[in-house]
């Protein structure tokens, strides 16, 4: 019995001689010749990734696949284009509209779509009457129908949607909103389950997920999230903020910035001396050492506990929220939740409200911590 597959490529190898003996198109010697089929009728072959590659005949497209010349699609299609994934799908277009087939030449979504392109690693978003939604990248079903005028992928479970110039999130694979659309900010971003990254007119911000602002002014750019501070820039120099409360611990006005072993305490640079800053934002040394003298200098300097505790409390902080995203976000009861909530309920942590936090989401989630 003939594969699918065999079945397409004799069908077509028969179109394709009935073809050149009406156009007269075949060259003499392509009895002897040991090219690909395809080289006797079409010169217009476009490469689509490592396997495919379209080819073009009478004005029309189809695919194949390169090393065992396999017809994926015949030459039914005006344009044919990858799409910018992790799986072998392909953008096809009739009468102006866009579908998607597969690497087996199956329809995952029929050409009925302005614009397709990938989004995330799950997804791809589609647009129609010029709003985008999004569709599932196996089964082609619609997830979200185009009600935004645009989308983008946060990460695997989240989805950026926003219609003009107010956004909110959403489920990907329900297209559920988790945040209303009315944060004046795209949002891009997620750091370790706990900071969303947003852009509002050409500056970057940074809320937790209890819509906490962190930065209270926006940056030309956010270089680097951790627990404890956001390095950012602005007119090429770098600064730091303090998490949480969102104070300057040092203003954008110096070349380089690094942490130092010492919680709270970080060297800064300026016209080629270092100096240092504290998480109090005070600049306990002028940008005049070099980088050994400063070290010594910060390393010698009275140890301030409260650093340490203000830093111990963003680190615990940050695990509540992380196994808020999971629970809240994901409906994820698993590993990461619960790991993330013995440390928030352990015993050095010594912060009380937010133990009470955490037993709140034991309870609603009914999670064992066991």
């Amino acid at each position: 019995m003939f594969t699918k597959m065999f079945k397409i490529k004799y069908i077509f190898i028969c179109i394709l001689t009935i073809f050149a003996a009406v156009q007269n198109t075949m060259p003499a010697a392509a009895a002897n010749s040991t090219n690909s089929f395809f080289d006797f009728f079409t010169a217009n072959n476009t490469y689509l990734n490592s396997y495919y590659r379209a080819y073009e005949i009478g004005g029309k497209w189809g695919i194949y696949e390169e090393s065992t010349q396999d017809i994926i699609t015949l030459p039914v299609y005006d344009n044919i284009k990858a799409l910018d994934g992790t799986h072998s799908d392909f953008a096809v277009m009739q009468n102006g509209y866009w579908g998607i087939v597969n690497s087996d030449g199956d329809v995952l979504t029929p050409p009925v779509w302005e614009d397709i392109f990938a989004i995330g690693n799950y997804y791809y978003a589609v647009r129609k009457n010029g709003l985008y939604g999004w569709i599932h990248y196996v089964s082609g079903e619609v997830i979200q129908n185009p009600v935004y005028t645009s989308v983008n992928a946060i990460d695997a479970w989240l989805m950026g949607v926003c219609k003009n110039n107010l956004c909110g999130v959403a489920r990907s694979e329900t297209g559920k909103l988790i945040k209303p659309v009315k944060y004046e900010g795209k949002f891009l971003g997620l750091y370790a389950y706990a900071y969303w990254t947003l852009y509002n007119n050409g500056k970057y911000y940074v809320m937790d997920l209890l819509d906490v602002p962190v930065t209270k002014t926006g940056y030309s750019e956010i270089k680097r999230i951790t627990r404890d501070e956001i390095f950012v820039k602005e007119n090429k120099k770098l600064g730091l903020v303090r998490m949480r409360d969102g104070k300057e611990i040092a203003k954008p006005v110096y070349d380089k910035i690094e942490d130092m072993s010492q919680p709270g305490f970080y060297k800064v640079k300026q016209n080629g001396k270092w100096g240092a800053v504290d998480y109090d934002v005070n600049l306990i040394f002028e940008c005049k050492y070099g980088p050994l003298e400063i070290n010594r200098l910060v390393k010698n300097y009275p140890d301030n506990q409260k650093y340490k505790d203000i830093c111990d409390y963003n680190f615990y902080y940050a695990e509540y929220l992380k196994a808020y995203y999971f629970l809240e976000y994901s409906n994820i009861n698993g590993v990461d939740a619960r790991s993330s909530l013995r440390k928030v309920l352990s015993s050095e942590n010594k912060d009380t409200e937010l133990k009470t936090k955490a037993n709140e989401l034991v309870k609603k989630y009914n999670v064992n911590l066991n």
